[in-house]
């Protein structure tokens, strides 16, 4: 058998079917769970943020764990030195990014904060 018969009797028949790379139903859910590894709820990050944002927990559930302890840290030693002042200016910072977080849609807050891993605002 001639090269040119054996690619035209593989290749050419109608019970040829290209080789398959795995089942798609598994790698739809491969995908569905890295997508769902990255995603970060816009409404958790918002409430964080209102309500423990003083603490940088907000920053923390994102990821952005360098500029979390920053925020921990100058409302704790800051507070110490300012007499709260500091902890009261982080705390209207968190605030501000709550709301913000919170009036994102989740697609828009994905895309920005965490695929894009903006970190102030």
């Amino acid at each position: 058998m001639s090269e040119e018969q054996y690619w035209r009797g593989t290749y050419g028949s109608p019970e040829y079917k290209p080789p398959s790379y795995g089942d798609p139903d598994v790698n739809a859910r491969r995908d569905l769970a890295l997508q769902a590894e990255y995603r970060k709820d816009h409404i958790a990050a918002g409430l964080l943020a209102i309500f423990l944002g003083v603490f940088g927990m907000h920053k923390f559930y994102l990821g952005y764990n360098q500029t979390a302890f920053i925020m921990l840290t100058v409302s704790i030693v800051g507070s110490i030195f300012t007499i709260g002042l500091a902890a009261a200016v982080i705390w209207v910072i968190a605030i501000i990014e709550g709301v913000i977080y919170l009036t994102k849609s989740q697609t828009e807050f994905d895309e920005i904060y965490v695929k894009s891993k903006r970190e102030w605002f």
